[in-house]
């Protein structure tokens, strides 16, 4: 079994090499990075970044025809249920896609790190920041969604920011973790994967929460992504406030909890980054 220790020596020849870098340069080479990871996902594909906005879009209709025309999930405010699924799928497939990615960041750059010292959070950072095109062309595509289907956009639009920063600093901590752990135990991108399916179903991504038994919801309002989706669902589709603005208090402490620890754990890991790879 790796362990991994604060005192654990570093890779030969990084301390050499060590410059102190200003946030400005940590920026940078997060925008750089996060900007060739956009790159080569897309570079060989036919439909290039356009797969950003179809993904979400067949997701949706798939599973609109499953849970919405054949199992009948009830919904509230007669939001047609394919509208309701592409605006959650956009920040579901957010997450679930920075952390798969952030999973292999540190892994699939072991020449990068191996010839030049920089600090290692700055590669899982990355992977979720280019994460953010995915989410951007996703949100249009939702936009337009909604206007097929005549679902008014309203001017509250912009207050969905704050969900999606208290999503993004959550995917940040998640995958700080999930990125130091598939370092030391390769079989993590693995688990990551079927955790993600399993996350997805004890989220209110396929269902809204308002529709579930008052013992079951409290159960589900313990996972941080539900208050972010509740909150998206409240702005977006119904143009009003939340009627509780706890679940999301309670995602962004969780979130800034998690972004805590996920960065203690990386560093420590890092120490012994150099020894396995």
């Amino acid at each position: 079994m790796v362990t991994f220790s604060a005192n654990a020596p570093r890779a030969e020849g990084v301390a050499s090499t060590r410059q102190n870098l200003s946030a400005g340069h940590l920026l940078s080479l997060v925008i750089a990075l996060a900007l060739r990871d956009v790159s080569t996902r897309y570079k060989h594909s036919f439909l290039g970044l356009y797969w950003a906005l179809i993904n979400p879009l067949l997701t949706a209709l798939v599973f609109a025809f499953v849970f919405g025309g054949i199992l009948k999930i009830p919904l509230s405010d007669h939001v047609p249920y394919a509208v309701f699924l592409v605006v959650n799928l956009t920040f579901w497939s957010f997450f679930a896609n920075s952390l798969t990615s952030a999973t292999i960041s540190v892994v699939s750059n072991a020449p990068l790190i191996s010839k030049i010292y920089f600090p290692r959070l700055v590669l899982p950072t990355a992977a979720v920041a280019a994460r953010l095109v995915d989410f951007a062309f996703s949100a249009a595509a939702a936009a337009l969604f909604m206007l097929l289907f005549h679902v008014r956009i309203g001017w509250m639009l912009p207050a969905v920011l704050l969900p999606t920063l208290v999503l993004l600093l959550f995917s940040l901590g998640c995958g700080y973790i999930v990125a130091a752990l598939h370092v030391l135990y390769r079989d993590t991108g693995q688990i990551v994967g079927v955790v993600i399916m399993l996350w997805m179903y004890l989220s209110p991504v396929m269902y809204a929460a308002s529709a579930l038994p008052r013992s079951v919801r409290l159960l589900v309002g313990l996972n941080p992504i539900a208050g972010v989706l509740e909150y998206a669902q409240s702005v977006v589709l119904m143009h009003a406030w939340p009627t509780s603005a706890w679940e999301l208090g309670y995602s962004a402490m969780s979130s800034i909890v998690v972004l805590v620890i996920g960065v203690i754990i990386f560093q420590r890991a890092e120490n012994v980054f150099g020894e396995i790879m």
